[in-house]
């Protein structure tokens, strides 16, 4: 009996749940490339070596019964079924799920010579934690922090380094950071809190950032200079994906690639089919549904349920499995900030919603609840993450 060849592009949480998905079964075959030299960690845990004593070792993910090549992946052609791979070898495929996550925003000041010196970085990867880790060690004396941005990564981050007696700048281009993250009613008390810990800059965006021995000074808009000696950069992430994408890849219902019609695979022809044997998912994958407009979510546990979830479809479309169904984002995520638990789950995209006796934050598309934001209310959230989209208790 010949088998369905499987690849899966992307090592983090999106394709290694694709992968046990799929390993199972006896009449598929699984191919997981992960980057050159790549060795997959938990990125939910970085924190902990960022900001704690946890060794990037401990945090490394365990890899499914399938076989993994660490050969980062370029380009693919979608006619052809081939995916072209950094070494210059190619893999083959009955079918494909694009999994390859997203990178940090870059921060348009960048001086040549900061990242190096270990002064400005991102928290994004296992080596931007043990470059933040370095930094932090390096003296017994506290470290004044300039964090550019205020989303959920932000956010822990301050709370992280504060805990540790380290002074924090944060600095964010909204008067009210983090209301597309948490919904309004969340972000003004996530806002309120920060003003109570660290020195907040809301409102204001860098205009230039010098180096100064060992020091980074960063301008910001009204002129005035922020000091310190590690400048963190979380202005969010942008998806990660091979040619032809680049820019995310645009997902149906189901997770299926759209196929614009241009023959190219990249979505931008506007033709708006579905590839049935293509699917993405998790940080690179730009949903296309009545969630209202493109939408992406890049957290750990929705990754691994888009992942989960393309692999089903796989099955489904062998006979396999039952339809999954489109993807509905239900799961939940969590962050400590100042001592208070920022909760979530599903899609909290819209900047409006309304509380319930409970203190959660409900927010709607079209008269239906699509996600759930709070403080300190982690059991009703879990709760609402089972209710949301229609689904009936």
């Amino acid at each position: 009996m010949s088998t369905h060849h499987v690849v899966i592009l992307g090592m983090g949480a999106a394709g290694l749940a694709a992968a046990r998905t799929l390993a199972s079964h006896e009449r598929v075959t699984v191919t997981l490339v992960g980057h050159t030299n790549e060795q997959p960690v938990t990125r939910m845990l970085i924190k902990g070596v960022a900001f704690g004593d946890t060794e990037p070792e401990a945090i490394r993910a365990r890899l499914p019964r399938v076989t993994t090549v660490t050969d980062s992946a370029v380009a693919v052609d979608t006619t052809g079924k081939l995916v072209a791979l950094e070494s210059g070898a190619q893999l083959s495929f009955d079918s494909l799920i694009v999994a390859t996550g997203s990178r940090a925003r870059e921060f348009a000041g960048d001086v040549p010579g900061a990242a190096e010196a270990g002064l400005l970085t991102a928290l994004h990867s296992v080596e931007d934690a043990v470059r933040i880790a370095a930094r932090l060690q390096r003296t017994v004396e506290r470290v004044p922090v300039a964090i550019y941005g205020a989303g959920l990564t932000a956010s822990e981050t301050a709370s992280s380094l504060r805990a540790l007696g380290h002074p924090v700048a944060l600095i964010a281009r909204s008067e009210v950071p983090g209301v597309g993250a948490f919904g309004g009613a969340i972000a003004r008390r996530i806002a309120a809190a920060h003003s109570a810990n660290v020195d907040t800059y809301f409102g204001r965006t860098v205009d230039a950032i010098r180096l100064e021995g060992d020091t980074a000074v960063l301008t910001l808009d009204d002129g005035a200079p922020v000091a310190a000696a590690l400048v963190i950069s979380a202005l969010g992430t942008v998806p990660s994906a091979p040619a032809p994408w680049g820019s995310g890849i645009p997902v149906a219902g189901r997770l299926h690639v759209v196929d614009d019609g241009d023959g190219d695979g990249d979505g931008d022809g506007g033709g708006g089919g579905a590839a049935s044997s293509m699917y993405a998912a998790g940080g690179v994958a730009i949903h296309r549904d009545s969630l209202g407009g493109d939408w992406r979510i890049d957290h750990w546990e929705d990754a691994a349920e888009q992942g989960a979830h393309a692999a089903r479809g796989v099955l489904f479309e062998l006979g396999l499995a039952a339809d999954p169904g489109g993807y509905l984002p239900r799961s939940a995520h969590l962050a400590m900030v100042y001592g208070h638990t920022v909760a979530g789950a599903g899609y909290t995209g819209t900047p409006d919603a309304k509380a319930d006796d409970t203190g959660v934050y409900l927010h709607e598309v079209e008269g239906v609840v699509v996600g759930a934001t709070g403080l300190d209310a982690v059991g009703p959230i879990y709760q609402w993450a089972q209710l949301l989209h229609g689904a009936e208790d």
